[in-house]
């Protein structure tokens, strides 16, 4: 089918579900009205055969607006201020709920960003462990979302640190 089944392998349906909606309207918008021929997107031809969702890092507000406005099938937002070691914030009205029933409703996959302080790599427990807490809040409000996953940056090690450690960490 072109579908992006086996990339959603393990996902619960009701995500894989809206991936592939989001894949298929993103291949029909490839191949414009008369489908791919004179006059289609470049590569439209291949279309049937990408797994590929378009998308952008919106506003947590209004997610589905956003995508709506920018015409994309994914979104990424922050949960809150990305530059903070305060826990999850959700500015959407309703809450996690609503927001997941609306993203479910306009077919739209969501994607959580972990907030950049997060430094799970590092050797230092008191920036590890606060760490973990922080990442383990923003992963269960993913949950509570729907969200297809979590993006996080790992953090690093310092000098005197083997990378090693960091890696293990």
């Amino acid at each position: 089918s072109g579908r992006p089944s086996s990339a959603l392998a393990g996902f619960p349906e009701p995500l894989a579900a809206n991936a592939r909606g989001a894949f298929d309207r993103s291949r029909r918008a490839l191949a414009g009205p008369g489908g791919a021929g004179r006059g289609a997107a470049p590569g439209a031809h291949y279309a049937h055969r990408m797994s590929v969702l378009i998308g952008a890092h919106v506003d947590e507000e209004d997610p589905v607006g956003e995508a709506a406005a920018r015409g994309a099938d994914i979104v990424q937002i922050s949960l809150g201020d990305p530059r903070s070691w305060k826990g999850p914030v959700l500015a959407h009205g309703g809450g996690p709920q609503a927001l997941r029933r609306a993203a479910a409703d306009a077919g739209l996959a969501l994607v959580v960003h972990a907030p950049f302080v997060i430094n799970v790599a590092s050797t230092n427990n008191r920036i590890r462990v606060p760490s973990r807490r922080l990442l383990q809040k923003h992963v269960d409000m993913a949950a509570e979302l729907g969200a297809l996953g979590v993006v996080v940056h790992g953090g690093h090690v310092t000098a005197e640190d083997d990378p090693g450690a960091g890696y293990e960490n």
